[in-house]
């Protein structure tokens, strides 16, 4: 990071039932080579054990929310967006993968 509380880019991940990809999508942003980041990930109330995933990794730029109700697609993409600190913002799909 670039000492500051505040990262240049946030990473944000909707999710909702994406144990299947999560992990994959997790590792290969955490595995940038630009650091500067943080990374949310909000959980739309998801029924699988995409929370238990997402918790296994300790990494101080991941950031996980939790959603209270399922908010719809839009409204948890909308949430990450809240949630996204950085001067820039990336909204990336949970089965996705970024190449380094």
């Amino acid at each position: 990071m670039n000492g500051s509380l505040t990262p240049k880019v946030s990473v944000c991940i909707p999710v909702y039932n994406g144990s299947e990809y999560i992990a994959e999508s997790i590792d290969s942003v955490l595995a940038q080579t630009y650091e500067d980041f943080d990374l949310t990930i909000c959980d739309n109330c998801s029924t699988d054990n995409t929370q238990e995933i997402v918790r296994s990794f300790h990494d101080s730029r991941l950031k996980y929310v939790r959603n209270a109700e399922n908010l719809g697609l839009v409204g948890n993409s909308n949430r990450c967006l809240e949630l996204a600190r950085g001067e820039y913002v990336c909204i990336w799909h949970h089965d996705d993968v970024m190449l380094p």
